[in-house]
């Protein structure tokens, strides 16, 4: 078959199967459009062999001088789509494991939250809550339309509920934004998340207080009527857009005093260098954060124990 068809076929795979976000689509798309302006959209897929991709990322480092961060994600893009024809039985071997070294960059760590932050942080929120509360309460007592502060509340609950999941889970937060209602399984002193990629994952939530506010949110959505087919949606009953979160939570910086960079990923990054400095197995956290591979963790190497860090041989493109 020829290139073009199975770039195509890979596309469709991610949009289907990978429920990758629609920038990440993007980005696919244009690493392997350019690819295969190098090799030739018509020419057959047995023909691509390892030599056609060294020369390829030879070009990218001496013609167009890419970084080396640019460098890593067009070889990753190059390597995801081989292993999907590898899979799919298009090919018999990809001729990326081919290659006579590989590429690996210092990534930089990411920003993570800390404990005292994470403490004013739900502070705030649990204080705007209790506000919502008292003037809710005079609004009943004087007979007022109260509709608004009801609704200001369930979001307040919702966001709550949201960010405390990331920070307890390592949850991505935009899986928690589409999951169905049904998907969510409320117990006496638990309750489990289930997220649905290409199998049903679940994330059990015992935290007594997290459970509690869980509830809350949803007593009072029913008490609403409100009917959505998404566990947490916005006031169109669709589900949540992840900039809307983001700008939920740079308010909530904003309200509590911390001035840094901030977004919903570094409670997850929290949760996972908790789990280094606990001392966790490597495959348990890359099982736990869902990265398909070891490559991802790279952005936490500055946690890694000395141990950990000498496992993994750390080679070099040589120009």
């Amino acid at each position: 078959m020829q290139l073009i068809d199975l770039m195509s076929s890979y596309i469709r795979n991610l949009k289907r199967e990978q429920q990758l976000s629609p920038r990440s689509i993007i980005l696919y798309e244009s690493d392997l459009r350019l690819f295969s302006h190098y090799v030739g959209e018509c020419k057959p897929i047995s023909e691509i062999t390892h030599h056609v991709v060294e020369r390829y990322l030879r070009k990218l480092i001496e013609v167009d001088r890419v970084t080396d961060t640019t460098l890593s994600r067009k070889l990753c893009v190059i390597r995801s789509f081989f292993r999907f024809l590898e899979n799919e039985d298009f090919i018999g071997r990809s001729p990326v494991t081919r290659l006579p070294i590989k590429i690996s960059i210092k990534r930089k760590s990411p920003p993570v939250i800390s404990s005292e932050e994470i403490t004013k942080f739900f502070r705030t929120i649990e204080s705007e809550r209790l506000r919502l509360q008292k003037l809710l309460i005079r609004c009943r007592h004087r007979g007022d339309r109260e509709w608004l502060l009801v609704y200001q509340l369930l979001c307040n609950l919702r966001n709550t509920v949201l960010f405390s999941l990331v920070y307890e889970t390592g949850i991505k937060l935009r899986d928690l934004l589409i999951i169905p209602s049904e998907y969510v399984e409320l117990r006496r002193r638990s309750c489990v998340f289930h997220v649905q990629h290409n199998s049903l994952r679940g994330y059990v939530i015992t935290n007594s207080e997290t459970v509690k506010l869980i509830k809350q949110y949803q007593k009072l959505v029913s008490s609403c009527g409100c009917k959505s087919p998404y566990f947490f949606f916005n006031r169109n009953m669709g589900h949540l857009s992840l900039v809307m979160m983001q700008k939920n939570f740079k308010k909530y910086l904003k309200q509590a005093g911390i001035n840094r960079k901030l977004t919903p990923t570094s409670l997850r990054h929290a949760y996972a260098v908790n789990l280094f400095k606990n001392n966790t197995n490597i495959p348990v956290i890359r099982e736990t954060l869902g990265y398909k591979t070891f490559e991802g963790l790279l952005i936490y190497q500055d946690y890694f124990n000395t141990s950990m860090g000498n496992t993994r041989k750390k080679t070099h493109w040589k120009k």
